[in-house]
């Protein structure tokens, strides 16, 4: 009789365990929630005006008693991106087969850059070149 409860006590255990883990874990979320929610807009507004200085950003986080931090280097924020149109090309010549024949076959390429909205336009000859140059290409397969 002890032996068909043993598993059963065993699942229970592990029950028990997952939720004691589980309600540790939204313990922490929520504590971590809480400042954050607190001093977010505020820090969101800092950050968005532009003028935040350093210590203005320490003393949002770490409150206005005094801080021993030294600040090593200052370099301005900038949008930037990377893509150009040989990432691009590299990328494209990454793409299966099939995908390559598709573009082809439609006579062009149009690539929209999620992060800058640059649009890169890739000619049948750039996408031939691609598929000729693909490590598939002479294997036969799609």
């Amino acid at each position: 009789m002890d032996d068909e409860n043993a598993p059963q006590e065993t699942f229970l255990s592990h029950l028990i365990e997952l939720r004691d883990r589980l309600i540790r874990c939204l313990v922490v979320v929520g504590i971590a929630f809480i400042p954050t929610f607190i001093y977010g807009g505020e820090l969101y507004d800092l950050l968005k005006t532009g003028t935040a200085t350093p210590e203005q950003l320490v003393r949002l986080v770490a409150g206005s008693g005094p801080h021993e931090i030294e600040l090593l280097e200052t370099r301005p924020v900038e949008f930037r991106c990377r893509c150009d149109l040989r990432r691009i090309e590299a990328m494209v010549s990454g793409l299966p087969l099939r995908d390559l024949d598709e573009m082809i076959v439609e006579g062009k390429a149009e690539i929209t850059c999620n992060f800058c909205a640059s649009v890169y336009t890739l000619s049948v000859e750039t996408l031939l070149q691609a598929r000729a140059e693909h490590p598939d290409a002479g294997k036969g397969a799609n």
